[in-house]
């Protein structure tokens, strides 16, 4: 019996060391693919990370060149405000001058009514005498 006993106790420890030795290489199995996981995704994210640094950089060259087209827009709209307020003067300024030749325009044509009609009556004078 202490055959029997000591048999199965050796049938038992082997078959218990199979499955702790048989489990170890599975863990380290699943711990080695694990780690390959863990890097393939690392390397993933680290592709991902730089194509959207690269897409930052390129939209950060958009924005700065828009900003610059735009402070040549507001440069040319502050100009071109300018040179309207300059030609509103000088219209109101020309607009003066026309209404100041246009009353000496009247004085001088009636200075030439009066004068032909003075000239006028001086020939009907000297046609009477």
């Amino acid at each position: 019996m202490k055959i029997i006993t000591s048999s199965a106790l050796l049938l038992t420890v082997l078959a218990g060391a199979i499955l702790l030795f048989s489990g170890c290489e599975e863990q380290g199995l699943r711990s080695e693919r694990r780690t390959r996981l863990v890097g393939d995704e690392n390397l993933r994210l680290k592709k991902q990370f730089k194509q959207l640094n690269d897409k930052i950089q390129k939209l950060e060259a958009v924005i700065t060149e828009y900003e610059t087209e735009e402070q040549k827009r507001a440069d040319a709209e502050a100009k071109t405000g300018g040179m309207i307020l300059k030609l509103l003067r000088d219209s109101g300024a020309a607009g003066k001058k026309i209404e100041k030749l246009s009353a000496e325009n009247l004085q001088l044509k009636a200075k030439i009514a009066e004068l032909e009609s003075e000239l006028a009556q001086s020939g009907d004078q000297t046609d009477s005498q």
